[in-house]
């Protein structure tokens, strides 16, 4: 309603257009409400920094037919202010310059006279950045270091809440358009958009009723395990899905079981397409726990995958066989408040191959699943409930997480090959090693005697996963390589390097690419995996491919064959790397930990609900007074792996493992309000 009343005060046209004949205006769509917030920057100190950096792509909101996008001007106006204050006051700054005109009556004028001082604009903002990012100069004037600013209060706090109806101009050089949109300062609110870059709902399940169904194809959420000691039902009391797991005694044996959505509940692949990004969101409680302690809560899974061909999960692994790394784990565990259960997020950009595209408006046949998982390896004693109380699907515009649209002011990471780029540099970073023995829900033995697949390094190529040359065996092989987010060895890292590392931060999101090709044929790939992690190995994301006969169906061995990197993959983002392009980028969405939705059973701002992640060191600050474990904590770890073979299909022993990768990119991203 206040954008309605608001947009009022501007009852004029909006396209404004000289006369020309021999050219035609440039055409803005429906630009996004801007909210600027400062609790991003409110870690521990309320600094009352308000600006939103990237709000939002300027190319994203226009078309021209007969000038280049990238080449339009952009630039702004701003009216009066607004009730409860009055006068002509300029509130913001966008790309760190202020509006052209200023004042409700030369606005109007301007639009009279057909927007003739937009046309070649002083302060054109694009030549700035591509991005708009504003800045309100009322409330935050000055340079950061005069940090914090004063709270606002009074009438300017309920007139800048309320908001002005800034006007957006866009000129070819010729002919000129505009567009409105609201602009709104709120104290102790997060940066968000909407109207915009807004998260699309497909499904949102409450569980308010029972959609459990033994049938996988039928409607609703259904139940399995691979073996052990845990068990599914529906709770009533509670309207949620449990799972349920008694303690197995054996320090040899993994219990892992989940609900997963039904076919006629996928997202189909057609809402999401190379225009958007798949968010799930899942609220999670646990109970039932003897004795009621952190390390007795079982580990918790999270997935989104294209049918049981390609899976992106997330992993809270909150335990360790350690005292201290249980306590820090706690803080990521699962809400024991069943009123107020944790919600963790989880994103997922599919690589998109062919198949999904020509199937993109059936739920099945590549379209996109959930599953939740109570998820215990090696843990004997671990027991109680996980329940899902609800879950949501949907998407967002990829262009949010478009290179371009990154956090300026967070550190950006390229590691490519050569000295200084993914090379072993500790020593251990590279590992392989094969699984023998396992059967059932028991583990096997973890062996390093040949035959074993090899890491090797190129500091021309790459680093070389390859498990191909290995006969078939019942033995599982397994090839793993960790990058370091510093590229040196750790005994030689300074405060400088601690200071330039990306580390994870309240509110935030990051983008690992990852390129990587073969010289295998894509249809003969076993399954390969690209990770990323934080809080040391308690909280990690990965995206696993393949292998390229996961079952007998056609759907998986389609999808597989066409997503995993070597000879005839079909990933379309292929890229210009020395590695060629038998393969391209494969992207893993980290969200921070450092997260009060996964805490909202403790009262408080983020250093009391997760005390020790919040003061460890983040981002721009170098190591400080304790351990080196501390030190690290929010940084982010990456790293890829071969696995041959976990498939069930009857080609399986056609499968074998050759992967390079010659470059990974790390981006950092404002959380997307959902």
């Amino acid at each position: 309603m206040t954008k309605r009343l608001l947009v009022s005060l501007f009852a004029v046209a909006t396209t404004l257009s000289s006369m020309s004949a021999f050219a035609v205006a440039p055409t803005i769509f429906d630009l996004p409400s801007v909210q600027i917030g400062d609790a991003e920057d409110n870690v521990g100190t309320d600094n009352n920094l308000f600006q939103f950096t990237n709000a939002f792509k300027f190319d994203d909101y226009v078309s021209d037919s007969d000038s280049t996008i990238s080449q339009l001007k952009w630039s702004f106006d701003e009216p009066d202010q607004t009730a409860p204050l009055s006068g002509t006051v300029a509130w913001f700054t966008v790309n760190g310059m202020a509006a052209e005109l200023v004042g409700t009556t030369n606005i109007a004028n301007e639009a009279t006279a057909g927007g003739v001082n937009h046309i070649n604009p002083i302060r054109e903002l694009r030549s700035v950045s591509q991005y708009a990012s504003f800045r309100d100069i009322v409330f935050s004037f000055g340079p950061p270091n005069t940090l914090p600013y004063a709270s606002p209060t009074g009438n300017p706090q309920i007139a800048h809440a309320a908001g002005k109806v800034v006007r957006f101009y866009v000129s070819d050089g010729t002919n000129v358009s505009s567009k409105d949109t609201l602009v709104t300062t709120v104290d102790n609110a997060f940066d968000a958009i909407s109207g915009g870059f807004t998260f699309k709902i497909s499904s949102d399940d409450g569980f308010t009723t029972n959609i459990t169904n033994t049938n996988s194809a039928g409607p609703g959420w259904f139940y399995s395990s691979s073996g052990g000691t845990n068990a599914g039902a529906y709770d009533a009391a509670n309207t949620a899905l449990r799972i349920n797991q008694t303690a197995t005694g054996n320090a040899n044996q993994f219990n892992v079981s989940g609900w997963t959505t039904t076919l006629s509940d996928w997202l189909p692949y057609g809402m999401v397409g190379s225009t958007n990004v798949v968010r799930g969101k899942f609220w999670v409680f646990a109970s039932g726990q003897s004795p009621n302690t952190a390390n007795i809560v079982p580990d918790l899974r999270l997935k989104l995958q294209n049918a049981s061909a390609v899976a992106c999960e997330l992993e809270v692994l909150a335990r360790n066989a350690n005292a201290t790394e249980d306590t820090r784990g706690a803080e990521l565990q699962p809400s024991s408040n069943a009123s107020l259960p944790s919600l963790y997020r989880l994103d997922y950009d599919p690589v998109d191959v062919p198949y999904l595209a020509s199937n993109g408006a059936s739920q099945g046949f590549g379209g996109i699943t959930r599953t939740f998982e109570a998820y215990n390896i090696g843990f004997p004693a671990v027991n109680g409930n996980l329940s899902l109380a609800q879950s949501v699907i949907g998407v967002y515009p990829a262009a949010y997480i478009a290179d371009g649209a990154a956090l300026t002011d967070q550190p950006y990471r390229t590691y490519i090959t050569g000295p200084t780029g993914l090379q072993n540099f500790n020593g251990t970073d590279y590992n392989a090693y094969k699984v023998s023995g396992g059967s059932g829900n028991t583990l096997g033995s973890v062996l390093t005697t040949p035959p074993i697949p090899t890491v090797t390094y190129n500091g021309s190529t790459g680093v070389t996963l390859d498990s191909s040359a290995l006969a078939d065996s019942t033995d599982i092989y397994v090839a793993s390589a960790d990058f370091s987010p510093i590229p040196k060895a750790g005994a030689n890292w300074v405060t400088s390097d601690y200071q330039g590392a990306v580390k994870v931060d309240v509110n935030q999101q990051y983008k690992i690419r990852f390129h990587l090709v073969s010289s295998r044929n894509s249809n003969l790939q076993s399954q390969i995996r690209v990770r990323a992690r934080s809080d040391r190995f308690a909280w990690a994301v990965k995206q696993e491919f393949g292998g390229a006969y996961p079952t007998n169906s056609s759907i998986n061995t389609s999808i597989a064959a066409q997503t995993l990197p070597g000879i005839n993959c079909l990933n379309p983002d292929t890229g210009t790397l020395p590695g060629g392009t038998d393969g391209g980028w494969y992207t893993v969405i980290l969200h921070t930990p450092l997260s009060a939705d996964i805490r909202p059973d403790v009262a408080g701002p983020i250093t009391t609900k997760m005390p020790f992640l919040s003061s460890c060191p983040g981002p721009g600050v170098g190591n400080t007074a304790g351990t080196a474990n501390e030190n690290i904590r929010r940084m982010i770890f990456f790293g890829m792996d071969i696995v041959d073979s976990f498939s069930s299909g009857a080609n399986k022993n056609l499968e074998g493992g050759n992967v390079t990768c010659d470059q990974v990119e790390i981006r950092t991203y404002n959380l997307l309000p959902d």
